[in-house]
């Protein structure tokens, strides 16, 4: 059994235990210069997880176990349209996000900020201020990720063959 409380564009859902909740946003994610922006849902726990689902919500893209984090970076756009906003994870490629407007990643981050914070999660942050077209240049793909992993096993294994 589970109650349910709508804030504008952000759901709060509490089950019978109080240490199983999350927060629900809406975002289009920025996968890549020559990939296409997909609508996603950002999921805020249970736990120290956060998942991008599907606008629908029945379909995972991704699943982020902070399990091993100590602390994020999260950048944010200070241009005049203060939409988009990365969170840069050790380990992982970049969460780029794009919000409808100022008002909804605003609420994103200061929930976000106090979910990192809350007993339960207790990670870590560093926020700083980028420009939106170096965010774009300097986010980490799922692309650029799997290019660099492939580099690197490949010297990995030229290393023990050799």
């Amino acid at each position: 059994m589970f109650f349910i409380l709508a804030l504008s564009h952000c759901f709060y859902l509490s089950y019978q235990y109080p240490s199983e909740h999350f927060f629900e946003f809406t975002a289009i994610e920025w996968c890549g210069k020559k990939e296409a922006k997909r609508p996603v849902q950002i999921m805020l726990g249970p736990g120290k997880q956060i998942k991008v689902q599907n606008e629908r919500g029945n379909k995972t893209f991704r699943t982020i176990d902070l399990k091993m984090v100590q602390k994020l970076m999260l950048e944010v756009a200070p241009d005049r349209e203060k939409r988009y906003c990365v969170v840069k994870f050790e380990r992982e490629y970049d969460l780029v996000l794009k919000f409808d407007d100022q008002e909804l990643r605003t609420e994103f981050i200061n929930d976000f900020e106090s979910w990192l914070g809350s007993p339960e999660v207790g990670i870590g942050r560093e926020r700083h201020e980028v420009q939106e077209s170096q965010i774009l240049k300097n986010a980490v793909t799922k692309g650029q990720r799997k290019k660099m992993l492939e580099k690197f096993f490949r010297v990995a294994i030229l290393q023990v063959i050799w």
